[in-house]
């Protein structure tokens, strides 16, 4: 659970920085990397509310959480290299939460 909110939180941050350099580079006239830029922002941002939704899901719906946070984690690779830190941390989460959903029905018989 930990895991996927930290990968996602630290996504967001990847994101918003990479808006704002951007829109820099559109400011100084680098209008390709501007725009290759902008579709790799709004890309991490969504793959970043995957791994933020998988995390709030954890101990609700394993399956579903662990799902979410293996896609968003491998799906932002195609972002960059940035990437390295979030996408380890929701794998991390993931891996936690397929191997934790038996552990909550344990617990309340």
């Amino acid at each position: 659970m930990m895991f996927g909110l930290a990968g996602g939180i630290m996504g967001l941050i990847l994101g918003l920085s990479a808006l704002i350099m951007g829109g820099l580079a559109r400011v100084f006239g680098a209008d390709q990397a501007a725009a290759k830029n902008l579709f790799e922002a709004i890309f991490v941002i969504i793959v970043s509310m995957l791994g933020l939704l998988g995390g709030s899901l954890a101990r609700s719906s394993p399956t579903a959480s662990g799902t979410l946070m293996i896609i968003g984690g491998i799906g932002g690779f195609r972002a960059g290299w940035y990437w390295i830190v979030p996408g380890m941390a929701m794998i991390i989460g993931s891996a936690l939460a397929f191997l934790g959903r038996g552990q909550g029905q344990k617990g309340r018989s």
